[in-house]
């Protein structure tokens, strides 16, 4: 869990396999205090840099987590599927 108020909607990114996902992501969210992404157990500190008023900068090089699903295929005429869902984040900006 985490304390805090939201600057932005939480954030997450989905790969069709697992592994580490590495990038920058510029997010348009107002001045932060603190970031936060969940590695599949708990909230860890996540490094940003502020760029300005309204911008901040994310640097991701992390492993995605695993969660299994049970989800209803709309193109099978609502059969039911398994699938793994390989996971980064969500990550939080808190003000």
């Amino acid at each position: 869990s985490y304390t805090g108020e939201l600057s932005l909607y939480p954030l997450a990114i989905t790969a069709t396999k697992p592994g580490k996902i590495e990038g920058t992501l510029l997010l348009r969210s107002g001045t932060i205090s603190k970031a936060l992404i969940f590695n599949g157990q708990s909230y860890q500190d996540l490094d940003f840099e502020q760029i300005d008023s309204d911008n901040v900068s994310v640097v991701l090089n992390h492993s995605t987590w695993q969660k299994q699903a049970s989800i209803i295929r709309d193109d099978l005429k609502g059969e039911s599927e398994d699938i793994d869902l390989n996971i980064l984040g969500p990550v939080l900006l808190l003000k």
